[in-house]
């Protein structure tokens, strides 16, 4: 069989991969009133580095502990900020935005816990004006899934400079890739020790099950925390009544805890609620599902 030449094949692979994006937007995310974009651009990446730990230098090179390679389209946007407000409680102001959309958090790191500032502005965002202070960054990725099944994936960056100025980052890339990315046990803690509810991934809709990754990581929090309760709570904003939505929202968190039990998690340690349409500005859509985990007690 004859081989198409790679400057073709490259085409071929990029028309047919342009296709499959054209119907992708952007997350529809209400931009910061006190605050003007300084950078702005949209394209299409076919190897896209998603960044999901803090930047270390290894010889002489700056790499991130964990990276997965995506394709999709890309939007990027950088803020600067008035003055007076700070980075992060701008940061904070997106990240909630994400969460409401039933976004998971998928990394997380503030401070000097992410690394270098220059590293991030030069190396990871290519954006001069985010080399800040190191204890004064914030960096979280989320992943937000809609009903039709496209998901995005959010880099969020915050920083101060020496001269007080602040700046946030963002990085939304939307596909239709089949990509299981799990977060890892520490920052499922760190959130559930915040009091916050974790959203968790690409669970069955029909009997609530994770996947092998997903699961090892729950597991992992259950069996380091030995003492903590937790609850799993589900949400269903499919068509039907009231009463018809607990009913299939609660199944689902069953299914879960059941999932949870036969690894050898204690009966005591987990418990199963379902509330159906009952938290209305989780509603993004017709059909969407949300399952979480809270933490019961510290």
């Amino acid at each position: 069989m004859q081989r198409l030449p790679i400057s073709i094949s490259k085409y071929i692979f990029l028309g047919a991969f342009f296709l499959m994006s054209a119907n992708v937007s952007s997350l529809p995310l209400v931009d910061f009133p006190h605050a003007r974009a300084m950078y702005t651009s949209m394209t299409l990446e076919v190897d896209y580095p998603l960044t999901l730990g803090a930047l270390e230098k290894i010889n002489n090179q700056w790499l991130a502990e964990r990276e997965q390679r995506l394709s999709g389209s890309l939007h990027k946007r950088t803020l600067i900020l008035d003055d007076g407000y700070s980075a992060k409680e701008v940061f904070l102001y997106y990240s909630q935005q994400l969460k409401q959309m039933g976004g998971r958090v998928l990394f997380q790191c503030d401070g000097r816990s992410c690394g270098s500032s220059n590293s991030w502005a030069n190396t990871r965002f290519h954006v001069k004006q985010l080399y800040g202070l190191d204890d004064k960054q914030f960096y979280s990725v989320y992943e937000v899934e809609d009903s039709l099944g496209v998901r995005s994936f959010v880099a969020l960056y915050g920083v101060t400079r020496g001269n007080k100025r602040s700046y946030v980052h963002l990085e939304s890339l939307q596909t239709r890739q089949q990509v299981h990315i799990s977060t890892t046990p520490k920052v499922i803690e760190e959130i559930l020790a915040l009091g916050q509810d974790f959203s968790l991934p690409n669970f069955d809709r029909n009997t609530g099950h994770l996947n092998d990754e997903h699961l090892a990581s729950l597991l992992a929090v259950l069996r380091h925390k030995k003492h903590w309760r937790l609850a799993v709570v589900a949400y269903d904003f499919s068509a039907g009544t009231s009463a018809q939505q607990q009913q299939r929202s609660l199944m689902v968190a069953q299914g879960l805890r059941n999932q949870l039990l036969a690894q050898g998690v204690k009966n005591e340690k987990i418990e199963a609620y379902g509330l159906g349409s009952l938290v209305p500005a989780m509603n993004t859509g017709s059909g969407v599902q949300w399952l979480n985990i809270v933490l019961l007690n510290d």
